[in-house]
């Protein structure tokens, strides 16, 4: 199902020396705007399942990025943004939200970037230059925090300097990543079956190839990998009862990819208690699920039967959000 949120309008006056402070939660009327319209359902992509041996995450602090970047031709425009906004909102329902800014009016191409950063102020992305948009140091994985947005567009504004009238441009922004997200269902009952707390257990996730973790919104391309990224978690129940061993998100171009991974779920006394190791396809804003059951009883006429799994591809999950200018 495809939901439609109207992210933020940015109004822009028809002032050439207009200022503002641009760290300030804007608000107020003007005669342009720019909106951001968040789709952020996420369809399943894939399913991969393995069989398990014998409170959800709060959301943080929504951040929005916008820049502006003044054409000097009908293609080139500058270099440096002729405005940069950044705006931070918290206790969040949803993405809704409005900004008005004073800005020029001329032709402007038009970027944007949204995630989130935790309760600190701490950002789970480098966001700050649009040519190179990366991972912080230490790779935060097993959070719905690293979720992301971008989108861009063309806002002309030139012929409306004297005219006195409001425009407004809709730009889409999508996700650039992949979720990938680790699970058992019918959390209770297995929990039950091994006598454990969830908050007893730990997660780890590894991946076995290099994974990228640079992206230029300019080009919408990934830019830079690191070898070696891992990282653990300690499982949560969610609303439907499953217990949730970990997510990540990982930057994926527009034909997907496919990476090795390797999962372990360990309990208080260090024994393993599910293992998964194989290879994980993703594909740009869809989910991949990694379901791990409880083992199959012993078939009739194999007494050893105790795995299975396969792959599948949710296409529910689709996400998409759309800037209104």
């Amino acid at each position: 199902m495809r939901q439609r949120l109207t992210s933020f309008l940015l109004a822009c006056a028809a002032l050439l020396a207009a200022s503002c402070d641009p760290h300030q939660f804007p608000s107020g009327d003007g005669d342009f705007a720019v909106q951001l319209r968040f789709h952020y359902d996420l369809p399943l992509h894939r399913t991969l399942e393995g069989r398990t041996k014998a409170k959800a995450e709060s959301r943080p602090q929504a951040r929005y990025h916008v820049q502006l970047f003044r054409y000097v031709g009908e293609y080139d425009y500058t270099v440096a943004p002729e405005y940069s906004f950044s705006f931070v909102r918290g206790e969040l329902e949803d993405l809704d939200t409005t900004l008005v800014l004073p800005v020029a009016p001329e032709r402007y191409k038009v970027l944007a970037w949204a995630d989130y950063v935790d309760a600190a102020g701490k950002p789970y992305w480098e966001a700050e230059d649009f040519n190179e948009i990366s991972l912080p140091d230490g790779y935060a994985g097993g959070r719905y925090a690293r979720d992301a947005f971008r989108g861009g567009g063309m806002l002309d504004l030139s012929a409306l300097k004297a005219a006195g009238l409001s425009r407004v441009l809709t730009v889409e922004m999508t996700r650039p990543v992949a979720q990938v997200r680790v699970f058992i269902p019918d959390a209770l009952t297995w929990l039950s079956s091994k006598a454990v707390s969830a908050s007893s257990l730990q997660a780890s996730l590894s991946w076995g190839a290099a994974l990228p973790d640079g992206f230029d919104l300019f080009g919408d391309r990934s830019t830079a990998s690191r070898q070696g990224a891992a990282f653990s978690a300690v499982p949560e129940l969610d609303d439907e009862g499953n217990l949730i061993l970990c997510v990540d998100h990982v930057l994926t171009g527009a034909d997907g990819l496919t990476l090795p991974a390797s999962f372990r779920l360990t309990g208080a006394d260090g024994a393993e208690l599910a293992v998964w190791d194989g290879n994980v396809p993703l594909l740009r804003a869809h989910r991949t699920d990694i379901i791990l059951r409880a083992p199959l009883p012993p078939g009739p006429d194999d007494p050893s039967t105790d795995t299975g799994g396969g792959i599948g591809i949710d296409p529910q999950f689709q996400s998409e959000i759309e800037i209104t200018i």
